[in-house]
């Protein structure tokens, strides 16, 4: 219950085209969770296949939630830009 768990998440374009993506917290940190990313812009796809980290922390005591199971999704706004 006092742990806050962390985790990275690495997130690589696999596509042809850039993109974006952003996370919307909205209802996350009543459920404890905190996506440590910044707007990500126009990540390039092929050839290179770029990839972005960010790190995922869920902290029940600091959303003081009692103990159980907690199920959430988060949710990413991604977008495409044609070339």
């Amino acid at each position: 219950m006092g742990t806050v768990r962390t985790h990275v998440v690495r997130a690589t374009n696999t596509g042809w085209f850039p993109v974006s993506f952003s996370v919307d917290p909205e209802g996350l940190h009543q459920l404890g969770f905190h996506v440590d990313m910044d707007r990500v812009r126009h990540l390039p796809g092929a050839p290179d296949h770029e990839t972005v980290d960010f790190v995922v922390s869920f902290d029940p005591r600091g959303a003081n939630l009692s103990l159980g199971d907690i199920d959430t999704i988060i949710p990413i706004n991604v977008r495409f830009y044609l070339i």
